[in-house]
């Protein structure tokens, strides 16, 4: 296997990690103002 071609997946599993952890942050600032955060955290616990 090509080690160009395995960083070019590292660093495009990062960004997307990167991204779904700002897209998750970005709802809970929201989620924070209503009361779905706190139904969600009930029904996951």
């Amino acid at each position: 296997m090509d080690k160009s071609y395995f960083k070019k997946d590292l660093v495009k599993a990062l960004i997307l990690m990167i991204f779904s952890l700002v897209v998750l942050a970005f709802l809970l600032y929201f989620d924070s103002k209503s009361q779905i955060f706190e139904v969600w955290s009930q029904r996951l616990l």
